[in-house]
């Protein structure tokens, strides 16, 4: 009877035991990233296999195989573990180890056999952080931008110095983004332009320069134009006010043919008084001009930092020219782009990172406003390049 007992105890107690580890299993199971580094990274790296006499072939492809595998481990591993049990209740760990980078080009730097073995050495690009990687790093440069004349449309029902709303508006944005570190902002609100109209110019011939000749965007740069419309309103804070609307809207674009990116809107409202049917009344809660004028730049102190938001994480990218059988791009020092620095080239657009239609470049020698390209891949025609957008990493 008593052994009996003691069997069904341990029987229950082995039982509690399998349960116990089961559910640790679900929750001990752990990822751990190693290398925490965003962008784009050159490895060089040796692989290796077993010499095989009478396939030679084999044995060189396996040592690539080798190699690229080493290449993406350097790029970062994912190493999962977990715990499991058997049904002696044995419990035992497991560990598996995952590259989570992905090679986007490489080259063959050398082959070489011994006795043994067969080794092959290569230069790979690989890039992990998928998800992370369109802030760029302007190499300390300033973010450029030329800030153009607004559009502006205000209503004649507003009190006569309402005109002066719209100016202050827009001066109010440009100050908020002057203040910006990271942004080298230019004035240009004496300049009033079209975008459509920009983007059927060749960009030695656009209005602005044809006009003044010393206000250009080129590539790499940023140019905004701010939309102002003011017009009155009533019952929006409360069921006597008397108010000015703000409806701004501030369009950005990229490039020499004005590219539009965004728009960002922004309304808000202002008292200027209440409505209540009695003039003493009325006249006692008008709002002066210089408190509007106070309230407006209050209540654009945040709006900047959207667009700052937005401009700090656009990729510095153009379109290669290949002339006299140079690789070219119109971006240079004066757009952040430095020697050796990197990039990739895809004829797809989605910019999928994944994927190994890549090719990757690097920065041979830059100057002010344009730099030359290499491949890192010699056998990579540069005519077959000419007319791709090129992107720049970290």
């Amino acid at each position: 009877m008593k052994k009996f007992f003691y069997n069904n105890i341990d029987n229950l107690i082995k039982t509690l035991l399998i349960i116990f580890l089961g559910i640790n299993f679900i929750f001990l199971f752990t990822t751990a990233v190693i290398s925490q580094e965003i962008g784009i990274k050159m490895v060089v790296v040796e692989g290796r296999s077993l010499l095989m006499k009478d396939n030679e072939i084999l044995s060189k492809k396996r040592a690539l195989d080798d190699a690229l595998y080493l290449a993406s481990l350097r790029g970062g591993a994912k190493i999962n573990g977990f715990s499991s049990i058997n049904e002696q209740t044995t419990l035992k760990e497991n560990l598996l180890i995952r590259p989570s980078s992905h090679i986007v080009d490489f080259k063959i730097l050398d082959e070489k056999k011994t006795d043994t073995h067969f080794i092959v050495k290569i230069q790979a690009a690989i890039i992990n952080d998928v998800n992370n990687l369109n802030c760029s790093d302007r190499s300390n440069k300033k973010i450029k931008v030329t800030y153009f004349q607004p559009h502006i449309t205000i209503s004649s029902d507003l009190p006569s110095w309402s005109h002066k709303i719209p100016k202050i508006t827009s001066q109010a944005i440009f100050e908020n983004l002057r203040k910006i570190e990271e942004i080298e902002i230019k004035n240009a609100e004496n300049y009033f332009i079209q975008p459509s109209r920009q983007k059927n110019l060749p960009s030695n011939l656009d209005y602005v320069s044809l006009t003044e000749g010393s206000i250009s965007v080129r590539n790499g740069e940023f140019s905004i134009i701010t939309k102002i419309e003011i017009y009155p309103a009533t019952g929006r804070l409360h069921r006597f006010s008397d108010e000015i609307v703000y409806q701004v809207s501030l369009e950005l674009f990229k490039g020499s043919n004005f590219e539009k990116l965004e728009t960002f809107n922004y309304q808000f409202s202002l008292e200027l008084g209440n409505r209540t049917g009695y003039k003493n009344i009325d006249s006692f809660y008008k709002t002066s001009y210089d408190k509007i004028v106070e309230l407006t730049k209050k209540s654009l102190s945040r709006f900047h930092f959207r667009v700052f938001d937005h401009l700090k994480c656009m990729p510095l990218e153009a379109k290669i020219l290949f002339k006299d059988n140079k690789l070219l791009v119109d971006l240079g020092t004066e757009q952040g782009l430095s020697t050796g620095r990197v990039g990739l080239v895809s004829s797809d657009r989605s910019m999928d990172y994944t994927s190994n239609d890549w090719s990757v470049l690097t920065v041979k020698s830059s100057f002010e406003n344009f730099s030359e390209l290499e491949t890192l891949n010699p056998e990579i025609s540069g005519n077959v390049l000419e007319g791709k957008v090129i992107r720049f990493l970290n």
